[in-house]
């Protein structure tokens, strides 16, 4: 028999739905979109990749959500906490046990790369946001940066007087339940034209397959956000910024540059500018542009959604202006289904001259594509030829059908929303 405490949780249950899973939804915490349940761990997992559970289970159970837009994968565990909370539960005489190299040894890795690639410009004013015990400040002094200064929410909470020419950020983003607010903080140090430094370890691309047993959700580390380039991306745009950067090592810029910002852009950049497409709707694209519905066909109902089936080997969508250029923009597509498998072999998403090869990963296709200017006027998606059920099971219908891509936002919170992300104006 069921215990006293699960018996009336389970009475409480209601009958198996998939509109249950729409009412437990959040919207995600960047970009505003649908999320999707992901998975649960204990609160007692942390960053060791031989075993997550060294120090026993606690019993209480954390659960993360996924973005299905921008891929951001969070907990609202710790939502209402207080930094006394933080404190007390997370960032207390045992966190050291779960990340040995915080204090010393990370830091002082860090100082030394950071150094090397500004050196020439030890007269900068730099802040280490999130800085722990200010090994990384300490250290980079040592270097000639007598301008390098710290804060730490928790560790050393006095907040620094005047504006800073950089502010650096190292495995920061993750402990912080509200990415925005974060990153606003770190952009109000900045003097115009300064940029954002930071390190930041990413989703790997089977995370769909992995899910919480990636050794990164880790809530004993504090680790409660998780980031997609894609989530970094229209993180920087929430702040009119732009993002760029790569394997681990990123940066956000505003329009204009101090000369750190061009050194460190030119070694990072170009930006990249998420776009993710849609079928258009009823009527036509979000612009009504009517001539678009002729590659495709009338719009369907699935449980979650409306969608559309492609009916030609090439599917257009207009380019808005970017924030930026030159840069590289990426693409994604959600997939609903294909009318057989090898549809989308060898197929290609374009930008004027600029194509790339698409990856296909699970419910969603992708591709990154350098944009040179602001010429090309349109977004070219081309597939294997679309083929009839008719033709490829015998069935009555005669319609060439390619792959079928929701008109919104499957699963999305808020249907009625604007699926289409619209770049604010870069800040100076």
């Amino acid at each position: 028999m069921a215990t006293p405490q699960f018996a009336s949780l389970l009475a409480a249950l209601p009958p198996l739905s998939v509109a249950n899973a729409r009412a437990d939804g959040r919207d995600c915490k960047i970009c505003g979109g649908a999320t999707e349940f992901f998975d649960v761990v204990d609160f007692n997992k942390f960053c060791n990749v031989t075993d997550y559970y060294a120090f026993g289970r606690s019993g209480i159970p954390v659960c993360y959500w996924r973005c299905v837009d921008c891929g951001f994968l969070f907990t609202d565990f710790c939502d209402a906490w207080s930094p006394e909370d933080f404190s007390r539960w997370i960032y207390n005489a045992d966190y050291i046990l779960v990340d040995p190299g915080y204090s010393e040894i990370r830091p002082a890795q860090l100082a030394q790369q950071v150094g090397c690639r500004l050196r020439g410009l030890e007269s900068i004013a730099i802040l280490d946001y999130g800085s722990g015990s200010g090994v990384m400040t300490e250290r980079l002094r040592r270097q000639g940066f007598a301008g390098a200064m710290n804060f730490d929410p928790y560790s050393s909470p006095a907040r620094p007087a005047g504006l800073f020419d950089l502010v650096t950020c190292f495995e920061v983003l993750e402990h912080t339940p509200d990415p925005i607010a974060a990153l606003e903080e770190m952009r109000a140090f900045l003097r115009p034209g300064g940029c954002i430094l930071f390190g930041q370890s990413l989703q790997p691309a089977n995370i769909a397959e992995v899910r919480g047993n990636w050794w990164y959700v880790a809530p004993r580390n504090g680790h409660v956000s998780c980031y997609t380039e894609e989530s970094l991306a229209h993180l920087a745009a929430r702040a009119g910024m732009t993002f760029c950067g790569r394997a681990q090592l990123f940066l956000f810029r505003g329009a204009q540059a101090l000369p750190v910002t061009e050194r460190l852009y030119r070694e990072f950049g170009p930006a990249l500018i998420p776009r993710r497409l849609f079928a258009p709707g009823l009527g036509g694209d979000a612009a009504g542009n009517h001539a678009l519905d002729s590659e495709w066909h009338a719009v369907e109902r699935h449980p979650r959604g409306a969608f559309r089936w492609t009916a030609r080997d090439t599917i257009t969508w207009p380019l808005d202006p970017l924030p930026i250029y030159p840069c590289d923009l990426l693409v994604s597509i959600p997939l609903l289904g294909r009318a057989y498998p090898t549809v989308l072999e060898d197929a290609i998403l374009s930008i004027g001259a600029g194509w790339a090869p698409v990856l296909v990963s699970g419910t969603e296709i992708r591709a990154r594509i350098f944009v040179a200017d602001s010429s090309a006027p349109e977004i070219r998606l081309r597939t294997q030829e679309p083929r009839s059920p008719a033709d490829l099971r015998g069935v009555s219908d005669s319609r060439p059908l390619g792959i079928s891509v929701p008109t919104a936002l499957v699963g999305a919170a808020n249907p009625g929303r604007s699926p289409r992300w619209r770049p604010p104006d870069l800040l100076p």
